[in-house]
């Protein structure tokens, strides 16, 4: 099973646990624990404390769950982003500026002639 749906599962047992031996019990049974603090209240409140625990634990892990998704995402796109993207060379050069071979005359600056 996997740990966040029995983190949450426990949860429930032990939020039922408690509320049956704090707040059922005394109304159905109220013979049944003639002293405030018998051992099925400190069980009811140990069951109430676990219950706390068990929601705090199945919180962490669903938040782990959800930030690790968001991670993954943002990997994802930063891996897009990065891509190198391909150049097309085989199209020819427009500006006869920076045709740089010896047959043609180099440019001349200021009206200047050599």
């Amino acid at each position: 099973m996997n740990p966040i749906y029995f983190s949450f599962v426990m949860f429930l047992f032990y939020t039922a646990l408690a509320v049956t031996i704090l707040i059922i019990g005394p109304f159905f049974a109220p013979n049944l624990l003639p002293e405030p603090l018998q051992r099925n209240t400190i069980f009811g409140y140990l069951a109430a404390c676990f219950a706390v625990w068990k929601l705090v634990q199945w919180w962490s892990f669903r938040s782990n769950k959800e930030q690790q998704r968001q991670q993954e995402l943002m990997e994802e796109e930063y891996r897009v982003r990065a891509k190198p993207r391909t150049v097309d060379n085989s199209k020819p050069i427009e500006n006869p500026e920076f045709q740089f071979d010896e047959t043609s005359p180099p440019p001349h600056r200021n009206g200047a002639s050599r």
